[in-house]
């Protein structure tokens, strides 16, 4: 029979070396935690948005993302980008006919 603390010690080696390959394993976008003021270059951001860098330039050139540029580098701000992506949301059936039914409600009291 085996000592049960021969097993616990196994299992929580097993437990540790699985922590460690998560820890050490890179994700892309979630690499490090971000601060709110946090800047990001254009590679960041194509990063961040899982775009291409072409696709940013796109954006940048039509005035659809917001960004700085200082000579001749770009530089977006996390919390805009942010900002930026729940701005474009899109509503659901169930939002749309909330809203219809509120205007409806509201226009009849007129």
């Amino acid at each position: 029979m085996e000592n049960p603390f021969e097993i616990i010690n196994e299992r929580l080696q097993g437990i540790e070396k699985m922590l460690t390959e998560l820890t050490n394993k890179s994700y892309p976008v979630y690499e490090k935690e971000t601060t709110s003021d946090e800047i990001f270059k254009i590679e960041q951001v194509a990063k961040y948005l899982f775009l291409s860098v072409p696709t940013i330039y796109g954006y940048i050139s039509k005035g659809l993302i917001p960004h700085y540029k200082v000579g001749k580098r770009l530089y977006f701000k996390k919390t805009e980008i942010l900002d930026w992506i729940y701005k474009n949301k899109r509503l659901t059936n169930e939002e749309i006919q909330q809203q219809v039914e509120s205007y409806l409600v509201k226009k009849r009291r007129k």
